[in-house]
């Protein structure tokens, strides 16, 4: 075998400082997309509560995929090592996610059958809020530290 020719197909290597300067906007990006669908699902709620059903779904369409897929790459990306070093929070991110998949479960039946209540959209709003303040109390320092150049 040509251990040459093998090797010029692996990926190149990148330092450590490299990697970390890299996933800076990847936490950025986390933040961000998480305020966004706080406001989706206030525009949905707000659209709910004009009569607007077109709206709603509209909005339903974006947030509930977007809050999956958020809680997804959270997961997959950064909380197996975040639980390496405070395994207490990362378990509560943990149960938080699946309480929210929950409520995104109850409202997409809900929307399904076109008998979603309000009660149910501002539950969820609340859980969306208190897991934001948890991340940013807890997971988002961490992450901050861990992108950083001069993070460990």
């Amino acid at each position: 075998m040509n251990h040459r020719h093998a090797v010029s197909k692996l990926a190149p290597v990148i330092s450590l400082t490299e990697r970390r300067a890299r996933l800076v906007p990847i936490a950025v990006d986390l933040r961000q997309k998480q305020a966004h669908l706080d406001i989706i699902l206030e525009a949905l709620i707000t659209a709910y509560r004009e009569g607007s059903w077109s709206a709603v779904i509209e909005e339903w369409r974006y947030l509930e995929p977007s809050l999956r897929a958020q809680m997804d790459r959270e997961e997959h990306d950064f909380l197996s090592a975040f639980r390496g070093v405070m395994r207490d929070d990362a378990d509560e991110l943990i149960a938080q996610h699946e309480e929210l998949r929950d409520m995104l479960d109850v409202v997409g039946v809900g929307m399904d059958v076109h008998r979603v209540g309000v009660a149910d959209l501002e539950a969820l709003l609340t859980a969306l809020r208190e897991h934001t303040e948890h991340e940013e109390e807890h997971f988002y320092p961490w992450l901050d530290k861990r992108t950083s150049a001069n993070g460990v």
